[in-house]
């Protein structure tokens, strides 16, 4: 289940990031081979097309609005549901199984990034625990009320992490970099939210540069978001890239 109102961003463990870094790219992998596409090449498309066609998936969408997917995806249910008013608060997403089909519920935000999020979340839920029964016991047990069951959260931190690798994941965020694109370039690219990309590059920084949590913020991430014209935002952050990790553990903790 996913909740964009309490669980939108967590700072978690270095040990579980990467670990979920490491599950990801196993995933990706997987996708880069049956796609037969490099890793910088993969989008949000490819990775829907494989669950897809690997898992007996079916979308239904609550809270009325016009949808973006009825045109094309056969996979999606041709009736919305309704809900109250606090559900639709409360909830962007949620999955129920039986361990062998599998029916995603979305909320049908105007956002259509937002959407593809919350959708690639549920699906990194159903590969990595949805087949198992013992999870899907406590994800049965967990109140829809805006609040997450301590014994849920290392779940939620899991797929947060993995969705925004399958949106975004390395190997094409460091080849942006590389090229000196801008936060906006990057936005117009790679169809992304400004959200999403500011918590995909933040956990960048923080957890695969080794930054200072608010050194990454505040003295790299934002004033690159900010950058319009000029470079300096952007050659400090290829300057951090570049540096060996033993010249960088120097000037971790501060950069000029």
């Amino acid at each position: 289940m996913y909740n964009s109102q309490t669980f939108e961003y967590r700072q978690i463990e270095a040990s579980d990031y990467s670990l979920y870094r490491e599950n990801a790219n196993y995933l990706l992998g997987l996708i880069s081979d049956w796609a037969n596409i490099s890793l910088s090449e993969i989008t949000y498309k490819h990775v829907i097309d494989f669950f897809i066609e690997k898992f007996d998936i079916e979308i239904v969408y609550f809270d009325k609005k016009e949808d973006w997917f009825y045109d094309h995806s056969p996979y999606v249910h041709e009736r919305q549901i309704e809900v109250t008013k606090t559900f639709a608060k409360r909830v962007s997403g949620f999955t129920i199984t039986n361990g062998k089909t599998f029916k995603i519920f979305l909320q049908n935000f105007t956002n259509r990034q937002r959407i593809i999020y919350t959708l690639l979340h549920e699906l990194v839920h159903i590969f990595f625990h949805c087949t198992n029964d013992n999870y899907m016991q406590i994800f049965a047990s967990m109140e829809v009320d805006g609040h997450y069951p301590k014994e849920i959260i290392p779940f939620e931190d899991e797929a947060n992490v993995i969705a925004s690798f399958l949106y975004l994941n390395e190997t094409k965020l460091i080849e942006y970099l590389d090229e000196g694109c801008s936060f906006d370039m990057i936005l117009s690219r790679h169809n992304i939210s400004r959200r999403a990309l500011h918590n995909r590059l933040n956990n960048y920084l923080i957890y695969s540069l080794e930054l200072n949590p608010q050194v990454a913020l505040n003295k790299i991430l934002l004033p690159y978001k900010e950058e319009v014209f000029g470079s300096e935002a952007i050659d400090r952050i290829q300057f951090v890239m570049a540096c060996p990790k033993k010249v960088l553990q120097f000037i971790r903790a501060e950069i000029p």
